[in-house]
C-alpha cells in the first residue's frame, strides 16, 4: 500500500468465483497524483484480471498491467499506475467456473 496518501477509493465487480477491485490512491507517495492497481481476488475459481487504462478519456482502452491468473484462494495486487491528469483507470476480471467464462469491468476512474 503506499504511504503519505490522502485517500484511497475503491471499486469492485465479482462474478460467482472472482473479485477485481480498482484501488486509486490520492497523493500517491506525496507525488500530488492519483495512481491505480487492480487486486485480483479468486474466491473458488480460476481467475484472471488486470488494469487496464485510456489516455483518450475512455474511447480506447490497453492493458496496464499484464494479466495476472490468480489460482483458488488466492488474492493477488498489481503496480500501481499513473492515473493522474489524461488518464482514467478500470479494473477487469474474467473467469472459468466450468460453466463458461463470465467478465465483467469495475466502472472507470
Amino acid at each position: 500500500m503506499a504511504t503519505n496518501a490522502e485517500a484511497a477509493v475503491m471499486y469492485s465487480v465479482s462474478t460467482y468465483s472472482c473479485k477485481v477491485s480498482l484501488d486509486i490512491i490520492h497523493n500517491y507517495n506525496g507525488s500530488g497524483h492519483d495512481y491505480a492497481a487492480a487486486t485480483i481476488t479468486s474466491v473458488n475459481g480460476d481467475c484472471l484480471g488486470a488494469l487496464w487504462r485510456s489516455s483518450d478519456g475512455g474511447k480506447t482502452w490497453l492493458a496496464g498491467s499484464t494479466d495476472y491468473y490468480e489460482s483458488p484462494g488466492h488474492t493477488f495486487t498489481t503496480s500501481y499506475y499513473y492515473d493522474g491528469p489524461g488518464y482514467v483507470s478500470k479494473a477487469h476480471i474474467q473467469e472459468n467456473d466450468g460453466w463458461g467464462f463470465a467478465d465483467k469491468f469495475t466502472p472507470s476512474y
